[in-house]
């Protein structure tokens, strides 16, 4: 190995320059690299948007789940004031019905 290179280490100065940016100067490639940042910033404030958008309906679910998590809450409460047994699919009690008529 000439020179002290290592092996599978490629020096970016000996690589080809691309054909999108050959024999453009340094106003040019500035320009170029002006436009490309513009691009991606118009990228990311769109994905940005997306994100926001899907953080508030992210946010409205788990307001909704939450309101009906109280009302599953609340109901069988309520039955039990009324004098109605609640009975969930996880109990062996029959369907709601009047607690005295089957006591």
């Amino acid at each position: 190995m000439a020179g002290g290179a290592k092996r599978g280490v490629t020096n970016p100065w000996l690589l080809e320059e691309s054909e999108e940016t050959r024999g453009l100067g340094f106003d040019e490639l500035r320009q170029q690299q002006r436009r490309i940042i513009e691009e991606q910033d118009a990228g990311l404030d769109a994905l940005s948007s997306i994100i926001s958008r899907q953080k508030q309906m992210g946010q409205e679910i788990g307001n909704e789940l939450d309101e009906q998590n109280g009302k599953d809450q609340v109901l069988p409460h309520f039955c039990v004031n009324l004098g109605f047994v609640f009975s969930s699919p996880h109990t062996t009690a029959p369907p709601a019905h009047r607690a005295s008529s089957w006591h």
